[in-house]
């Protein structure tokens, strides 16, 4: 059922409650609804009454939803109730509402489910004083529904108290997801125009100036949709909603069921959004360990980055805290803390000693290779090249460094003085000094590779900027110190030292890499081998051979490539490094399918690498390269169904990251397309690559050659539907760019699309799977 518009979540009658008469006036006598015989209604709501109801073929009580019949429901109305019976039906969890069938009768939409005789937990914890473990328990029950439906690839997007019932058994079920969606779905109606959603920076700056745009009805098509009180911040400013979000919602109710009040004052977005965009809490009070409010304060964070990487996670920290001695719990405060810093920003380290906070400001402004020297430097020798596009690339490349210098300066000054107060423990606090000199590292080598700009660096500037690896991840303390124990650091100083000049290469080399200069990123990582093998620390080898690999399959050496990544799998299972195991696998599935064509090989790898990512959170950008080689290989041994569902996923997950990564996107819009014209399904193709390449136009520019790709299966699309004419002109605009851009014959042209120009040519199968 819908919330009520007051904004109000107690205001909303959805479901009976055990021991309570329905509020609305029972049915004077029953009647049918289909096959059902209506006993009496139980609630009414903004999409449709409940009835408990009598199912003659099945011989039980269900609680049937039925949809109004007013003017103005519609074809808006059908559709977000065949979208809650669809998803819920996708389910088959103890913790989630079952439902058994959905129908028509008498033109309104019907949906028949499991009926639940109990309380909702808004009720259930007000009926009487509950013991704090005693709420955590009942939550986490909750929360493992929640944890299904993401499983499902469903997200709830209205969780809160009301909509969890709770039966006389303790059994707990979420309820209501009348306004899930898949990930990939926007709050715009279907058929409407996409949005890219704003940052969080800058919602924060759009509220600053002008508030109204945050009010409004709440459910409207276009609108926000969920209650205001437990709505994630990437939804009160109509962002795509994911499974993070849910978990927002989900630590709000908790945080509420706890302390007895939400962490955020008010009910209207305009009074909750300025305290959830300056992170604003409540302070927590009552006997509840520091730990679980530590817990509860990562998942609020504004950035979604810096929440728990899924419901499992959080819900095993939520277990983890509530037992632990109180030494542990200090540890868990700390490790919350720093993953705050991230969203919030650390405010207790702002009143640290006298004189840190200028002394930290300055240590953190020194962004080597980004400074002001540097970046004109990169400016000079990217437009030197005289490319087309290179104006363009650019703009797109020094937009993203700019923005990646300015996150690593505020978390180097965060980190400094946290430093300064003393709050974290000595090795809390390295590993984040470390994670955020490897980021620092990262970004020094795209700048020295646009320092150093050929066409082929400019070609590739966007993608190696969006290729540095978000700062973010510097405040996932958590994943850091599992990491940190199952990989020991070198003992020896020398070896330190060692490890960390060679990890700064390896970086140059994946920078080159990214940037398109294959042969250059290989002899770099054959060296980086090298060092690695004498320096004799494992897990470095490991991380040097799979850059190795990665670098000569880029180059076109498939062969070479397989044994090293099957080399660098193997030191890195030894060693425990998981991420690198995963990376290791995914090329292997992309060499062994897309490019030696060993399609059950390639299978094989594929599924080592989902178990490998699934073990270390699944992240989204080794899993969307993990997707692309699967599907590729799919499509190559013509399974273009299985193909096609691949993709989707892809895409669906590139869709929750448009905006931050919109090359992904478009590479991921762009492999689906293309199965899609192989199984004659034009239309939404053509409607892929035409969003595609206003994308591409957008971040790229015009005259980028990577547009040409879009344009060669715009051409493809006209050559499956006879049409001749519109063929010619998206293959010659294409061969055109690619010739001004890049000279007659570069190799780049059967690089990126083969088989010109007709008709399987893949856009995606490069020489790296997901670039």
């Amino acid at each position: 059922m819908e919330p009520a518009a007051t904004g109000d979540p107690s205001e909303a009658p959805t479901r009976h409650e055990a021991g309570s008469p329905p509020r609305d006036v029972a049915a004077p006598q029953p009647f049918r609804i289909d096959r059902y015989t209506v006993i009496r209604q139980l609630g009414v709501g903004g999409m449709g009454a409940v009835y408990l109801a009598y199912d003659e073929e099945l011989d039980r009580c269900v609680a049937l939803k039925w949809m109004h019949a007013g003017e103005n429901e519609g074809s808006f109305g059908r559709a977000r109730m065949l979208r809650e019976a669809q998803a819920l039906a996708k389910l088959s969890h103890p913790n989630v509402v079952q439902v058994y069938a959905v129908g028509k009768a008498e033109d309104r939409v019907f949906l028949a489910m499991e009926f639940l005789d109990g309380l909702t937990l808004r009720t259930w914890q007000k009926r009487q004083v509950r013991k704090w473990r005693e709420v955590l328990a009942a939550y986490v029950q909750a929360g493992r529904g929640l944890a299904a439906a993401h499983a499902a690839g469903l997200v709830h997007r209205d969780f809160k108290p009301d909509n969890a019932m709770i039966d006389a058994s303790g059994r707990v079920c979420v309820v209501d997801f009348g306004i899930a969606r898949a990930p990939a779905q926007t709050d715009d109606e279907a058929g409407g125009p996409p949005r890219l959603p704003l940052s969080l920076t800058e919602s924060a700056r759009l509220f600053a100036s002008d508030a109204s745009a945050l009010s409004g009805p709440l459910t409207e098509a276009g609108t926000l949709l969920g209650t205001p009180a437990y709505m994630a911040p990437e939804q009160m400013m109509r962002g795509p909603a994911d499974a993070r979000s849910d978990q927002f919602g989900f630590c709000v109710s908790l945080w509420e069921g706890l302390y007895g009040a939400r962490p955020f004052v008010g009910r209207r977005v305009e009074e909750l959004a300025p305290q959830v965009f300056a992170g604003e809490l409540r302070a927590p009070r009552g006997a509840v360990p520091a730990a679980v409010a530590a817990v509860l304060r990562r998942g609020l964070a504004l950035d979604p980055d810096a929440r728990f990487p899924d419901m499992a996670a959080l819900l095993a920290a939520l277990t983890e805290a509530a037992q632990r001695g109180r030494r542990r719990l200090l540890v868990a405060g700390a490790l919350a803390a720093i993953a705050m810093a991230a969203g919030f920003g650390y405010m207790a380290a702002r009143t640290g000693p006298e004189g840190h906070g200028e002394q930290c400001r300055a240590a953190a402004a020194l962004v080597a290779g980004w400074d002001e020297d540097g970046r004109a430097a990169a400016r000079a020798a990217v437009l030197a090249t005289a490319a087309p596009f290179a104006a363009d690339a650019w703009a797109a490349a020094a937009h993203r460094l700019d923005a990646y210098a300015d996150e690593l300066r505020d978390m180097t000054e965060r980190a400094c003085l946290m430093r300064h107060a003393g709050g974290l423990a000595p090795e809390v606090q390295a590993l984040h000094d470390g994670c955020l000199e490897r980021r620092r590292a990262e970004l020094r080598a795209v700048a020295g590779v646009l320092q150093a700009a050929d066409v082929d660096a400019v070609r590739g500037a966007a993608q190696a900027a969006a290729g540095l690896t978000p700062p973010a991840r510097c405040a996932d303390l958590a994943t850091l110190r599992a990491e940190a124990e199952r990989l020991p650091p070198p003992r020896e100083p020398a070896q330190v030292e060692a490890v960390a000049a060679l990890r700064d290469r390896l970086a140059a080399a994946k920078a080159e890499h990214d940037a398109g200069r294959f042969a250059t990123a290989r002899d770099a990582a054959r060296a980086g081998v090298e060092t690695a093998e004498a320096i004799g620390y494992a897990p470095a080898l490991a991380e040097a051979l799979v850059r190795h690999g990665t670098s000569q399959a880029a180059a076109g050496a498939y062969v070479e490539a397989r044994t090293t990544l099957k080399r660098a799998f193997a030191v890195a299972e030894a060693a425990a490094h998981d991420e690198v195991a995963a990376m290791a696998a995914t090329q292997l599935s992309h060499v062994n399918g897309v490019r030696l064509r060993e399609p059950a090989e390639a299978l094989l790898w594929s599924d080592v690498a989902d178990a490998k990512l699934r073990r270390i959170g699944d992240p989204p950008t080794p899993r969307l390269a993990q997707l692309a080689a699967l599907g590729l290989t799919l499509a190559d041994a013509d399974r273009l169904v299985e193909a096609a569902e691949v993709q989707t996923r892809a895409l669906a997950l590139a869709a929750t990251r448009k905006r931050e990564a919109p090359l992904d996107y478009v590479r991921a819009a762009n492999s689906l397309a293309a199965s899609r014209i192989d199984q004659n399904r034009l239309e939404e193709a053509e409607a892929l690559l035409r969003e595609s390449l206003a994308l591409r136009q957008q971040v790229l520019g015009q005259h980028h050659p990577d547009v040409a790709v879009v344009l060669h299966n715009l051409g493809r699309v006209a050559v499956a539907r006879l049409d001749n004419e519109a063929a010619l002109d998206h293959f010659r605009r294409a061969l055109a760019i690619r010739e001004r851009s890049l000279g007659a014959g570069h190799p780049g042209w059967p690089r990126r699309s083969a088989a010109w120009p007709w008709p399987r040519a893949r856009p995606a199968a490069t020489p790296n799977a997901w670039r």
